[in-house]
């Protein structure tokens, strides 16, 4: 079956219809994409409608949800007091930290299990949006749209809030299936973009907040213990990491990378490799992250990667070779607004079962401001610590910041002894 099978409605009310069953479990059914902004959103929503959301997680659809936080006065005064986009981040994380507590709290077991599960699956995604400038209200919209197999898309805009009190309400919502008319087409066409303007931070009066690893914990670390509701989807598998033969000579590394790698793991992937410069430091350190990498995956583990440079054009030459290997990369420095949600989406991944490691290239400046400590202070697990040019990183106060949690260390250098500083 498909969208075009499916007996729709013009609208739907709550004083002849039931919405869950008239309309969103049958389309849900057959979506493999569900988008949708919400002033209100309930985990009774989630309970009753989890004959849909089952059938379209198991076909490894994607639902994308743009939601407002529990909002009280003071919440409204630190954000307007708020000057910089970096304090509004940690107020953000703040406030969404408290909502999807008390959101997992109220939940009822089962439906706290599907919610935990969808979010750790990748299948279920938020954003957490604020009005601001004009705008000092809540985000208070009820719009979505669906994408089936065949493309065909439906939309619907109203009264209706994703809560079970909804139901108890007189509500009503139009749905607009895009193949039925001109009008149709135009009006999914217009709330598509308002969502996604919404969803990618275009939109001007509202402020939008990606919720990270740290508030989203309590649902990953759930699943542990309950197993998942619905059939698992299909994921690839992680791609295979590998060295590019245009490192290699003859199919091999060079004797005296070889020999470095080996002494260095029998020093339980611990040590310094004082090589000089245009010797292949980088190639010989991405080898030995590459060997220990699928080492810790071929035993059902996991690994988090952190390279620290001193300069912004080494970060971009380990991130070229990098990638180059096979590694998946981000580059966290500049503006952390750019690099933060990449960086939380990989450790996400990686909590969910989706990626095996995460791999960030950082320059020193970086790794020691606050919101990369944070990023360094919730990696779990083994952890590897390359640091280029590692002299760099010998002062007293940068040693105080270096990650103590990393198991496996590479330090780089030409000149390993720092003038004036031999300890």
């Amino acid at each position: 079956m498909s969208f075009r099978n499916l007996n729709l409605p013009l609208s739907v009310k709550t004083t002849k219809d039931d919405p869950i069953q008239d309309f969103f479990n049958p389309v849900l059914s057959q979506s493999i994409e569900y988008c949708v902004a919400v002033g209100y959103f309930s985990s009774y929503w989630i309970r009753d409608a989890a004959e849909g959301i089952a059938k379209l997680a198991s076909k490894g659809g994607k639902v994308r949800w743009v939601i407002s936080p529990n909002l009280n006065s003071d919440d409204f005064e630190i954000l307007s007091n708020s000057k910089s986009k970096d304090e509004k981040e940690e107020v953000f994380e703040s406030i969404s930290t408290r909502s999807f507590e008390e959101l997992f709290e109220e939940l009822s077991q089962n439906t706290r299990a599907t919610l935990s599960w969808l979010i750790r699956d990748r299948i279920m995604d938020f954003r957490v949006g604020i009005p601001k400038n004009k705008l000092s209200g809540i985000l208070h919209s009820k719009m979505g749209y669906f994408v089936d197999e065949n493309g065909d898309e439906i939309s619907f805009s109203g009264s209706y809030n994703l809560t079970n009190g909804a139901n108890s309400n007189w509500e009503r919502f139009d749905v607009f299936p895009e193949w039925k008319s001109e009008e149709s087409s135009l009006r999914t066409d217009e709330i598509k973009y308002d969502f996604e303007a919404m969803w990618n931070k275009e939109d001007p009066n509202l402020d939008i907040y990606v919720p990270t690893s740290v508030v989203l914990k309590k649902y990953i670390m759930f699943t542990d213990d309950v197993d998942r509701p619905y059939p698992k989807p299909d994921v690839e598998p992680t791609h295979k990491i590998a060295i590019p033969e245009h490192f290699l000579s003859d199919g091999k590394l060079r004797p005296y990378q070889e020999e470095a790698i080996d002494k260095w793991f029998k020093n339980n992937g611990r040590g310094i490799f004082h090589m000089a410069t245009g010797s292949g430091k980088t190639v010989t350190a991405l080898v030995a992250a590459m060997r220990l990498t699928n080492h810790i995956i071929g035993n059902d583990g996991n690994i988090s990667i952190v390279v620290a440079v001193p300069f912004q054009h080494l970060a971009n030459q380990w991130e070229k070779e990098a990638k180059e290997f096979g590694f998946r990369t981000v580059k966290c420095f500049d503006s952390v607004v750019r690099w933060m949600p990449k960086a939380q989406k990989q450790i996400m991944n990686m909590l969910a079962g989706e990626e095996h490691y995460t791999f960030f290239i950082t320059v020193n400046k970086t790794l020691f401001n606050d919101p990369f400590q944070n990023i360094l202070s919730n990696l779990k697990g083994n952890i590897l610590l390359i640091g280029d040019e590692m002299h760099n990183l010998g002062s007293s106060n940068y040693k105080k910041l270096l990650p103590e949690n990393a198991k496996f260390r590479i330090g780089l250098s030409a000149t390993p002894v720092r003038k004036g500083d031999e300890e």
